[in-house]
């Protein structure tokens, strides 16, 4: 059973409209350890459906930006990038239902099913594409195993 980031909902922050319809916002989310989280939100909109305040328990997908490193064991150095342990390499989004959900967390745009790598992190677990990280990381990854990526945005994709 994944355990998502859960925050409240402090912003929404409208970054690009086109013919009156959003396209483009950041997400503001208040972690319970007291870090603020800007979450991407694009063209599906999801955050339009949440109310300031409230806390919410989202599905983020970090787009990794730069590079993606595997350890298989603790990383020494885990201030250095976003970080976590692999929970499971084939985790399926259908194993869950949600309020909200962009059709991308099921397919990838050429209609193919999406294979998520799921990970957890200091905040709560993300999804991570499976075909992104092999192309970022020689060697296998293995469950147990720590990833660490840098330059990340955090994409908001389902909405628990």
């Amino acid at each position: 059973m994944a355990n998502f980031i859960v925050g409240t909902v402090e912003n929404i922050e409208v970054k690009g409209i086109y013919q009156e319809s959003v396209f483009d916002a950041d997400l503001k989310l208040r972690h319970s350890s007291g870090y603020e989280l800007t979450i991407f939100d694009g063209i599906h909109q999801l955050s339009q459906e949440l109310s300031l305040g409230e806390v919410y328990e989202v599905l983020l997908v970090p787009l990794v930006v730069t590079q993606a490193n595997y350890f298989s064991s603790p990383i020494a150095n885990p201030d250095s990038g976003l970080n976590g342990l692999i929970i499971e390499l084939k985790w399926s989004p259908r194993s869950l239902s949600y309020k909200f959900s962009v059709p991308e967390l099921y397919q990838d745009y050429h209609g193919n099913d999406r294979t998520w790598i799921l990970v957890q992190t200091s905040f709560g677990d993300v999804i991570i594409s499976h075909s992104e990280i092999k192309e970022k990381v020689q060697g296998n990854i293995d469950v147990g195993g720590f990833l660490q990526w840098q330059a990340s945005r955090l994409d908001l994709y389902a909405v628990v």
